[in-house]
């Protein structure tokens, strides 16, 4: 019990370290791919590390005051973390943002997640070898995936969340102090497992190939169901969830025990999946989810539970765990951080699909083995699959125009007929991101026509520049953070200037291809392009004293990766120091999960200012939408009743302003 006990609260404390780091760094690094991919590199490497630290200290050549002299640093170290952390990061981030990043994690986190990486197998191999403790493991990692958002975030700033986090290790120490120094383990090791790996304890390739496959799965799955569904709020931390699951069922005697029919029928299911994701493209809501799901959790109660009854005898504990963490390392940075650079969809499905397929069709289970034309007959189907979804990467369905691939996810542009309100149609060109529409076009005559549409007619985005006071008398400067296809510059005159900050550079690359969108290409204006988190590039403007804007419009948060960043406290100080007097902040907030008015009315408020809300109704040439526009001194009274409702200040709740330390997006929820 003990044991359990010690295991459980190191991987909940484990699953707490990674998004009280990542929300450390992102209002000083910024949200760009660049910072997550070596931030999730980094951290891939601290659990590896930890695994490889367990192995190499497992037996005879553990030393129980060392390792717990570890522990008690680790502790100290985050208590010191919780403190310092705003010197250290105002100082790293004059680095480039990438490494500065990556050296950030190592100041805050490299000992204590290192340590904590070891709990799972240092703790089981201390309790005897008891391979059922990685199932308590997986689930003390659930409760901590749940906990961080649910718990921590919403109620505590993150001087308090580091707190808390160095006193629950400290606390993993104490419960792990008995454990270390009885010199013993808790009991005997338990019986090798029966059937031939008893025998014959297979090799590291079958773990890392098993636990490579399971991974590749979860991150395949997780960008599948984020491009193809509507992306909703935490669907990632439910898929990993059910991921964690599969875990706990699988290791245990009657969980590993998976009938052959299961077997049979996931292995159908993932044939299914993919031969339909290769015929038919998106398909309905209902069945990508579900059939998503069900083969991340089926497909991975069967790989962990043969991953189980391939467990090797106790003295082999820890090289096991550690050829498990390779071969998870190993898939993750393949799915996530190769994958983008082969295939310009997300041909990874299919791919693993097909691995786990054959991964189950292979498992024989003790049966005799099938003979060697049979063998090779289904490695030759599966192969071919993997390869067809690897082709249908580089293939255009229907009248795509273009499509980009990289870690922001998926861009792509439609030649189609778009319906904006009452019916009217438009032929154009239609810009997605992961499913959601940024910009579009219109198209007349067979040439594309540079009228604003969509979001951005007068009825709602254009509203700050068209009814600004010095619109037609003087030249005007414009700032737009999230530049879609460009759409703003519309409203540009000769002598204007307006700068797009984009942090995606593939929507860069298509809002200034004049053959998908001219908006940029037929401005009437000058106009520049910063490919950048739009919050750190606007800080470096203001570090060089360049000139103030006259309008500036966020249009960040239309999606369902809300950039919170964005919207605090630190964030609206920034703004209004690089707006002129009488200048105008447009907030789009247009959003089908989040309701973000309550943030921007607690920042206006707070900040002594002046708002107008406005719904702002469809009309022939827009989509409806949603808009707060923010002052200080200049007139708000500028909208017309014909297609726009105000919404009244008295029916925004009121909320406490969001803080760079403090600000959790749960409250903003449309449950």
């Amino acid at each position: 019990m003990p044991a359990a006990w010690t295991i459980f609260l190191g991987a909940f404390v484990l699953f707490l370290v990674q998004p009280l780091a990542g929300n450390t760094l992102l209002p000083a690094f910024g949200g760009t791919a660049s910072v997550w991919t070596f931030s999730l590199a980094a951290f891939q490497a601290l659990l590896v590390a930890g695994y490889l630290y367990a192995h190499a200290v497992s037996g005879r050549r553990f030393r129980p005051l060392l390792h717990l002299a570890l522990v008690a640093a680790s502790s100290a170290w985050l208590a010191a973390a919780a403190f310092f952390h705003p010197a250290a990061l105002a100082g790293l981030s004059r680095l480039p943002q990438a490494p500065g990043a990556v050296l950030a994690l190592a100041v805050l986190v490299a000992l204590p997640y290192m340590v904590l990486s070891a709990n799972s197998s240092l703790v089981q191999s201390l309790a005897g070898g008891r391979y059922r403790l990685y199932a308590v493991s997986n689930a003390g990692s659930i409760a901590g995936l749940l906990a961080y958002p649910l718990l921590f975030e919403p109620f505590l700033p993150l001087r308090a969340q580091w707190l808390a986090l160095a006193a629950l290790v400290a606390l993993y120490g104490a419960l792990l102090a008995p454990l270390s120094l009885r010199g013993r383990r808790a009991s005997g090791p338990l019986p090798p497992p029966p059937g031939p790996s008893a025998a014959n304890p297979p090799r590291g390739w079958l773990c890392f190939c098993l636990s490579f496959a399971s991974c590749y799965l979860l991150d395949a799955v997780t960008a599948r169901l984020s491009l193809a569904v509507t992306p909703l709020p935490l669907m990632w931390s439910a898929l990993l969830s059910l991921y964690l699951l599969s875990y706990v069922l699988a290791f245990s005697e009657r969980g590993s025990r998976t009938p052959r029919w299961l077997r049979l029928a996931v292995a159908a299911l993932c044939a299914v999946a993919a031969f339909r994701q290769l015929l038919v493209g998106a398909a309905h809501y209902r069945w990508e989810l579900a059939t998503g799901a069900s083969v991340l959790f089926l497909g991975g109660w069967c790989l962990h539970a043969r991953l189980y009854r391939s467990r090797p005898p106790a003295g082999a504990l820890t090289r096991y765990y550690l050829f498990i963490a390779l071969g998870g390392a190993a898939g993750g940075a393949v799915c996530s951080f190769a994958m983008p650079y082969v295939s310009v969809t997300v041909a990874e499905y299919p791919v693993a699909l097909a691995l786990v397929a054959y991964a189950l069709w292979a498992d024989r289970d003790g049966r005799p083995p099938a003979r060697a034309a049979v063998r090779w007959a289904a490695r030759a189907a599966f192969a071919a699959l993997a390869a067809a979804g690897v082709a249908c990467g580089y293939a255009t369905r229907g009248r795509a125009l273009a499509r980009y691939r990289n870690s922001y996810g998926v861009c792509t542009v439609l030649r189609r007929s778009v319906k904006l309100a009452n019916g009217t149609s438009y032929p154009g060109n239609e810009f997605l991101c992961n499913g959601t529409t940024h910009g579009f076009q219109r198209v007349r005559g067979g040439r594309l026509v540079a009228e604003p549409m969509a979001y951005y007619v007068e009825s709602a985005g254009g509203l700050a520049v068209e009814r600004h006071p010095k619109r037609g008398r003087e030249p005007m400067r414009v700032a737009v953070c999230g530049m879609g296809v460009g759409t703003m510059a519309c409203y540009a005159r000769p002598g204007d200037f307006y700068r797009f900050y984009e942090i995606n550079p593939a929507v860069r690359s298509l809002a200034v291809d004049r053959r998908l969108f001219t908006f940029l290409s037929e401005s009437s204006g000058r106009h520049d392009i910063v490919v950048d988190d739009a919050r750190k590039a606007l800080e470096r403007e203001r570090g060089r004293g360049e000139p103030k804007y006259d309008v500036i419009v966020v249009d960040v948060f239309n999606g369902d990766s809300i950039p919170v960043h964005m919207v605090t406290e630190e964030a609206f100080r920034l703004y209004r120091d690089r707006l002129e007097k009488g200048g105008v902040l447009a907030f789009h907030v247009t959003n089908w999960h989040f309701d973000l008015l309550p943030a921007v009315k607690a920042l206006a408020a707070a900040d002594g200012m002046r708002f107008i809300a406005l719904d702002c109704r469809p009309t022939a040439r827009t989509a409806g939408s949603r808009w707060v526009f923010v002052t200080e001194d200049a007139d708000l009274s500028f909208f017309d009743a014909r297609y726009h409702v105000e919404i009244p200040s008295g029916e925004i709740r009121d909320v406490p302003p969001l803080r760079d330390d403090f600000h959790s997006i749960l409250p903003f929820i449309r449950f």
